[in-house]
């Protein structure tokens, strides 16, 4: 796992592949947060969301009680997503 801090007097960005799962906790209660995304239709049926507190995912997050979207609120654990709808490393082992 990656921890990284952004901020925006720092003016950083943080490039995220497409098919990679991401997530953010920000210590506020609000945040400006943008995504920049690939070139292709944006196309929600395709997004997939997994639970933020999955154990097997093993993220220690600083945060017991977050704010949820919707979409993430309903997200499923990594064990019941169908590997079908998993994107494919086409990279080098």
């Amino acid at each position: 796992m990656v921890g990284v801090h952004l901020m925006a007097k720092d003016k950083r960005q943080l490039y995220i592949p497409p098919g990679f799962t991401h997530g953010f906790c920000t210590p506020t209660e609000t945040v400006l947060f943008a995504y920049k995304c690939s070139h292709t239709i944006y196309h929600p049926e395709s997004e997939l969301s997994m639970r933020w507190d999955d154990l097997s995912i093993g993220i220690d997050w600083p945060i017991a009680d977050p704010v949820l979207s919707g979409k993430d609120a309903a997200a499923q654990l990594l064990a019941d997503v169908d590997p079908k709808g998993l994107p494919v490393y086409a990279g080098e082992p």
